[in-house]
């Protein structure tokens, strides 16, 4: 995305994937034999209301000094998309947009009132619908023939969702843009 005036901040997981030589995620989902994790498990939303808050503490040290959270986006693809909604609890950011992430509803109030997108693909809709029925204040966009672990990778996805961001993005400071100097390779 190609956005005037914006900032980008990519925050790494801090788990290494089990099994795997490169990656990380951000709540255990595997047990010691690599089978699937349920996420109501105790640990697990334990391990995502943990990992949520420390990026929530980093955001206020770090990140908030300069840019209030009322303009910051939250933006996950997966498990990120979950520590992202989870994150809603603590902070009232411009919005959340969640790709195939999904809230454990039961862990997570999702009563904030922040705008939030949320998408997932054909494949996984019986699982998304029953978990999103208490999740009234998000858009939903169901993304037909997708994997749930795809990122978007369509015109139509794409669009999407900056038609969730357009409305939302302050004005632009044209005094800012004069001062850019464009630097061609």
């Amino acid at each position: 995305m190609n956005l005037p005036q914006t900032a980008l901040l990519s925050l790494q997981a801090p788990f290494p994937i089990p099994f795997l030589e490169d990656g990380f995620i951000w709540y255990p989902c595997f047990d010691e034999n690599g089978f699937l994790l349920n996420d109501q498990l105790p640990k697990v939303k334990e391990c995502i209301h943990e990992c949520a808050l420390k990026c929530v503490e980093y955001l206020k040290e770090y990140v908030f000094t300069k840019y209030p959270p009322d303009r910051v986006y939250f933006f996950g693809f997966g498990q990120g998309g979950t520590i992202a909604l989870e994150m809603s609890k603590w902070i009232q950011s411009a919005g959340i947009i969640s790709i195939s992430g999904w809230p454990c509803c039961k862990l997570i109030p999702l009563d904030t009132h922040q705008p939030a997108l949320i998408t997932y693909g054909s494949f996984e809709e019986k699982e998304f619908k029953d978990r999103m029925r208490h999740c009234s204040f998000a858009s939903f966009y169901k993304v037909t023939d997708k994997n749930e672990s795809e990122m978007p990778k369509t015109r139509d996805e794409i669009k999407r969702i900056m038609e969730f961001i357009g409305p939302r993005l302050r004005l632009r400071n044209l005094e800012l843009e004069r001062q850019c100097i464009q630097i061609n390779e």
